[in-house]
């Protein structure tokens, strides 16, 4: 693996958040409207003041993460706005650099033994992908940058047996975005109880440090009002790409919050039929399944293009499927199959153009009436989980041509 890859990408990212930096500065742009809400909320954590059911910035601006994550903003305070923003602009900025080299790791490790001559233009044609997201994410300044690069790392930690320190990086995930918990299912199905109980433990240090802080009365309450925050946001959210709007869109009934703890149900038992049907084949030919790495990065990647597609929220949110697409980017450069090309090219432009500044308001108001983002994102989730099988077929054929010994 060329490490001359990894560096040309950093460049890259760099130069195109230099550029639009520049621009937003020069526009009077420069807003970052959800850092707005981390910076003004974490000094009404500093001076004891409410923090959730408030506005900060605009009137949208209403903090919904959870009070331990705020206190990270706090060295941010010490700071005006305009100098802080920059420092947590450029920050966000090389987490996406540092998506792609671990992503890049991942799937080097998922298909081993792969070659693959030209990977830059693999890597760009991904960045063109999620184009869109980068753009908005870098405008408001929000948090999913870092939250993709805390699950990558907790994958990445795992794998290498660090164990407890990838459960301190998920539990700060979870921090952010409570409903990333979805994935711990992974973590049970491949009994990574370490790394489990890293998560617990930063979640219960958090509580427990507010606690002694604030007191405990005080720390059970705002604690419960961010709980009561993130329902707020779901219930009043219009997003339009998950399966509870778009079954409320295309079967033109009324909306039915019922449908989105179904689609969490429906992914879970999708992840866990995945995982029964690989253990078989690979018991069958008598290797260890735990152990496996390749299946544990597909599930892993799959859970995580699932997360927007079950959970009301943001459309930046489906950053979290830029793993599952460049694994599928991968297989075809590297197969060179035209059907699996074509279809990537037709979701690309539901997924990668859906941008009202690149397409026209008409087709963009379009495209967010049809949820086309979150149609475009199941057929991702599709051919992962489509590569996913072939990998397993060819891996399980490999083997039954390995040599017995008797």
């Amino acid at each position: 693996m060329k490490k001359s890859v990894d560096i040309t990408m950093i460049i890259i990212i760099l130069l195109i958040g230099i550029a639009l930096l520049g621009l937003e500065m020069i526009n009077g742009r420069f807003y970052l409207n959800d850092f707005k809400v981390y910076y003004l909320g974490s000094k009404a954590l500093h001076d004891g003041q409410q923090i959730y059911g408030v506005p900060f910035g605009l009137e949208s601006g209403h903090y919904k993460y959870s009070p331990a994550f705020l206190a990270l903003f706090l060295p941010f305070t010490l700071l005006d706005f305009v100098t802080s923003g920059i420092i947590y602009y450029f920050i966000i900025t090389l987490s996406l650099a540092s998506i792609f080299i671990i992503s890049r790791r991942m799937i080097y490790t998922f298909y081993k033994g792969m070659k693959v001559a030209r990977e830059t233009p693999i890597l760009i044609l991904g960045l063109l992908f999620i184009g869109n997201a980068v753009y908005r994410e870098l405008h408001l300044g929000n948090i999913n940058f870092v939250l993709l690069l805390l699950m990558l790392g907790t994958l990445y930690q795992t794998l290498k047996g660090n164990h407890f320190a990838g459960g301190l990086l998920f539990g700060l995930a979870a921090l952010i975005k409570p409903y990333i918990l979805f994935i711990c299912l992974v973590l049970i199905l491949r009994k990574k109880w370490k790394t489990l109980y890293g998560v617990t433990i930063l979640l219960l240090s958090q509580f427990l440090l507010f606690s002694i802080i604030i007191g405990f009365g005080k720390s059970f309450d705002i604690h419960r009002a961010w709980v009561s925050a993130i329902f707020d946001h779901s219930a009043s959210y219009q997003g339009g790409n998950d399966i509870a709007f778009l079954v409320h869109v295309y079967s033109k009934s009324s909306f039915n919050p019922l449908f989105s703890y179904l689609s969490i149900i429906l992914a879970a038992v999708v992840i866990i039929l995945i995982d029964i049907g690989y253990q078989r084949k690979m018991k069958a030919n008598a290797v260890e399944f735990i152990n496996d790495k390749h299946i544990f990065i597909a599930e892993w990647f799959l859970s995580l293009a699932m997360i927007p597609t079950i959970f009301n929220s943001d459309t930046q949110l489906f950053m979290l499927s830029f793993p599952a697409i460049l694994l599928v980017l991968y297989y075809i450069f590297k197969r060179k199959n035209l059907y699996l090309a074509i279809s990537m090219g037709m979701i690309f432009l539901f997924f990668g153009l859906n941008s009202n500044d690149l397409v026209g308001d008409t087709i963009g108001n379009f495209f967010d009436k049809v949820g086309a983002v979150g149609i475009s994102n199941l057929f991702i989730i599709a051919l992962t989980m489509i590569i996913t099988r072939k990998y397993q077929v060819q891996k399980a054929n490999a083997l039954d041509q390995m040599p017995v010994n008797v």
